[in-house]
Formats: structure tokens, sequence, C-alpha cells
């Protein structure tokens, strides 16, 4: 699952959520995240600019990933 989002100007960094929990945090020149793990889960970014705001977060995206027995 590739999870993309548009670049905002002043970020210096983006809070990932998967199902409202911070999985990870990237730096501000990523506008995207790769994730293998399988499931459904609903995945949501926050902006964070140098002094600590936040945005709002982002329009939710629900996914479902099934692993292919076959490839592994």
């Amino acid at each position: 699952m590739r999870l993309r989002w548009g670049e905002v100007g002043d970020a210096a960094e983006y809070e990932l959520f998967r199902d409202g929990v911070l999985f990870d945090v990237v730096g501000p020149g990523s506008t995207a995240f790769v994730y293998a793990g399988d499931g459904t889960s609903t995945w949501t970014v926050v902006a964070v600019d140098a002094a600590g705001n936040r945005s709002a977060p982002s329009n939710a995206a629900t996914v479902t990933v099934e692993a292919d027995e076959n490839l592994c």
C-alpha cells in the first residue's frame, strides 16, 4: 500500500496515523509512505511546522491489503 499526500510548504515533518494511533513521523521532503502489512486500516496525515503547530488531520483513507500466499 502506498499512501501519498500533498506537500505543505512550511511543514517540518508529517505525522502518519494508522487507526488513530501515531505510526511514524517522516521529514519535510516526504510525500509518500509504503506499508506492507496486511489487513484493513485507516490512515491520516498531520503536517507539523517548526514551531510545533499541527494541521487538522487529512481526509481519512481506508485500505484493505491481503497477502498473496503464492508470493511468499
